[in-house]
């Protein structure tokens, strides 16, 4: 049986069992071979824009008997996905702003999303609570000393307000403070070293207020 890292264990945990999900942007083709190995998922659609990473994938699942169940696709973004066509939808490893990118192309129906973005979280949930997707879940990752934050959501027609920078489904989550702190550090960092450029008061400005919002959730744990 495949092992997954701390990350990508995390990611997989949010995958309901369906009988069709996608991994974007599948590299190693790791989450599709453990989703069909575990039995979470009956098949499993794995796509890249790179020839090379989907052959790695395709060895990594004839290695382990399961290469019949996975589909593998060329193709950038959801745009190697039809219509309808699965029930999860799992992007991990990509920045944020550029989740946010391939999601605004894409046209859904009712499939789940379970996003780890590599950085701009906040951004990816600002986008997500102002396009028609409910966050419905979130998780902190912890692995090799980084932090790593799991969105997940789905398609409602609803209205509603969402602590973006922090995440509030992350309310006592034991790693939440931990990821606090390190953020509360990087915005000291950033100041600093605003501090000795030029015309920066407004970014300076930005981090101090995100600090204090940091700061503020931490005091509630």
């Amino acid at each position: 049986m495949l092992k997954l890292s701390n990350r990508l264990a995390a990611v997989v945990s949010h995958v309901d069992p369906c009988r069709r999900a996608a991994d974007i942007g599948c590299d190693h083709g790791f989450i599709p071979v453990y989703l069909i190995q575990r039995g979470v998922c009956r098949h499993v659609i794995a796509t890249d824009n790179s020839a090379d990473s989907l052959e790695k994938g395709r060895r990594n699942a004839e290695r382990h008997g399961v290469v019949d169940k996975i589909d593998f696709r060329a193709g950038d973004g959801l745009d190697a996905l039809g219509g309808d066509e699965v029930e999860c939808i799992i992007i991990a490893g990509m920045g944020g702003l550029l989740i946010s990118q391939m999601l605004s192309r894409a046209r859904f129906g009712s499939e789940r999303l379970v996003l780890q973005p590599m950085t701009a979280a906040p951004e990816l949930r600002r986008f997500l609570c102002v396009n028609g997707f409910y966050i419905t879940d979130e998780d902190i990752a912890y692995e090799d000393g980084k932090y790593y934050n799991i969105i997940v959501a789905e398609r409602r027609d609803v209205c509603y307000t969402y602590e973006c920078d922090v995440g509030e489904r992350l309310t006592g989550h034991p790693l939440l403070g931990g990821y606090l702190r390190r953020k509360i550090a990087v915005c000291d960092q950033i100041i600093n070293e605003l501090k000795n450029s030029e015309n920066t008061g407004d970014k300076i400005l930005y981090y101090i207020e995100l600090k204090e919002r940091f700061s503020l959730c931490l005091s509630k744990i």
